[in-house]
């Protein structure tokens, strides 16, 4: 199985920094394929929030390079993730010491191991994907009446909730901020997701993702926007 990654961040119209990071990090290790995808959404509320997703984002991937790959030659699934979240709880501490006011992301973020998946979030950075043909959401938004009440901050700890399955063949993964999937349609997020036969699915799905930014931006959309997209054949 082939796995191809694309991705889109932009600043939103009336932002003066991109408050959003992301991240994908594949290669092999010991034989076993492994995927690294994140989308942090930093909280418009607090200030410099782009410093929260981006700390997030360069923690979790040293984290990875770092204690992640042995964690997984060596535990089941279940060790693995409770290794991740206790990793959330590690980047948190060290975030409540680094950051002086209050702060935060919410965060999506989904690490493959060959044929298996796992997902992790806090807040409504969503992760879709197809199944039977069908747009599947993942995620479940931390929100009440359109307010959060979990995202990674120096404020408290939020434990991120999580989900593990199988990936098929001709299977997509989007994981997107609130800005990017707020005034998407799902039949936008449909073709994303579908595997077709180009020969370059990477830059054919670059200018996909490119495409509904703009579209997105015609609806009035002037919030930060970023999505990795993930397909396999």
């Amino acid at each position: 199985m082939q796995i191809f990654s694309s991705y889109l961040s932009q600043k939103g119209r009336n932002n003066s920094v991109n408050q959003d990071s992301l991240c994908i990090s594949q290669f092999v290790y010991k034989k076993k394929r492994i995927l690294l995808a994140m989308v942090c959404d930093g909280i418009g509320s607090f200030s410099n929030s782009e410093d929260a997703s981006c700390f997030l984002t360069e923690w979790m991937v040293n984290w990875l390079y770092r204690d992640g790959l042995r964690t997984i030659s060596y535990f089941g699934s279940q060790g693995l993730i409770h290794a991740v979240k206790r990793e959330f709880y590690r980047a948190h501490r060290k975030f409540c010491e680094l950051s002086q006011c209050s702060n935060g992301t919410t965060v999506s973020m989904l690490l493959s191991i060959d044929n298996r998946y796992y997902i992790f979030w806090c807040g409504d950075c969503r992760i879709y994907t197809t199944k039977r043909g069908r747009i599947s959401l993942l995620t479940e938004d931390d929100s009440e009446a359109g307010v959060l009440n979990a995202c990674f901050t120096n404020i408290g700890f939020h434990i991120p909730r999580s989900k593990h399955g199988r990936i098929r063949h001709k299977q997509g993964f989007l994981i997107c901020s609130d800005g990017f999937y707020r005034r998407l349609d799902e039949d936008y997020i449909k073709v994303l997701l579908n595997t077709g036969r180009e020969k370059d699915p990477t830059d054919f799905k670059t200018k996909q993702l490119s495409d509904c930014a703009e579209m997105l931006v015609s609806r009035h959309e002037s919030d930060d926007m970023s999505a990795v997209l993930i397909n396999t054949r």
